[in-house]
């Protein structure tokens, strides 16, 4: 045997060995990747519903023996996360006849409806219309390239359906439209939409709802920073009872003038003066302790 061959095969079989303990998981995982692929070939014409019960099955087994891959299970588990994120999509090929079932049947499929607009239009990015109706256009340019349909194929069988696909058509066309208005002159635009706001009962209702919800967390804003002002700050404790109580008392000791058939609980303030007393005297005492050497 020649030095070179004698080399390379001293070569390999050194890397032989130093790469044997990956060799077997490395043989089980590509076993269970051609066990799937015969799954999917489905070469018992299955449905598309059978397919998916029994690839579904081999993928859970897949996971549950991961263990046994060594180094290959967090790429067995990466593979049965894609599967299960995609399994929604992936078994219509099984129902639909000519569906492509790859991504390359897929890409090259759509490829024709980018062909046609590139040939048509020059540019090469996607145009606007394909944007905006791509859910017919797209789907006719694959459609006919492998049939010609006749003016009874054409004929709708839902005019039900065919309201609503072009109402939604419109739609979208509306709204393409108001993006070009703002883009060429944002400042009318804008002034058109604050007038109709405004003249429109709803309008005038929307925006007054708008208003008293900006003043109210304006409001709770305020209060929050003079609550944390006044208590790092300035040193105020909290109350000592709830606002409800607080409330309650102001209003006994500033409404004087109460009709004699007042129940006195309503306006009887000891026990929250007393409340009050006591609390003022215990953060006396805590900043006095607070004091002391």
């Amino acid at each position: 045997m020649p030095p070179a061959l004698k080399l390379l095969q001293q070569l390999l079989t050194k890397g032989m060995k130093a790469t044997a303990s990956l060799w077997p998981p490395l043989q089980s995982a590509y076993k269970r990747v051609h066990q799937a692929a015969e799954i999917l070939a489905n070469a018992e014409q299955h449905t598309g519903t059978q397919v998916r019960e029994r690839y579904l099955a081999f993928v859970s087994q897949m996971q549950e023996q991961k263990a046994d891959m060594g180094p290959l299970g967090e790429a067995i588990e990466h593979f049965c996360h894609i599967t299960d994120n995609f399994a929604a999509g992936l078994f219509h090929c099984y129902d639909v006849e000519g569906l492509p079932r790859t991504n390359n049947d897929l890409e090259q499929c759509f490829g024709v409806a980018r062909v046609h607009e590139r040939r048509a239009t020059g540019r090469r990015g996607a145009i606007p219309g394909v944007v905006v109706r791509g859910s017919v256009r797209v789907i006719t340019a694959v459609v006919t390239r492998k049939q010609s349909f006749s003016a009874q194929d054409l004929q709708p069988r839902d005019y039900q359906r065919w309201r609503d696909l072009r109402a939604h058509l419109q739609q979208c066309e509306e709204t393409r439209r108001r993006q070009f208005r703002f883009r060429k002159d944002p400042a009318s635009y804008l002034a058109a939409l604050e007038a109709q706001l405004l003249t429109s009962v709803q309008g005038v209702a929307g925006l007054f709802a708008l208003l008293l919800v900006f003043f109210y967390y304006f409001a709770a804003i305020l209060l929050l920073g003079a609550e944390v002002n006044a208590f790092f700050v300035e040193g105020v404790r909290p109350m000592p009872n709830d606002l409800a109580a607080f409330v309650t008392t102001m209003a006994g000791k500033l409404n004087q003038d109460i009709p004699e058939k007042e129940a006195q609980t309503h306006v009887d303030t000891q026990a929250t003066e007393q409340a009050t007393q006591e609390h003022a005297a215990d953060v006396v005492a805590k900043t006095e302790a607070d004091d002391e050497p």
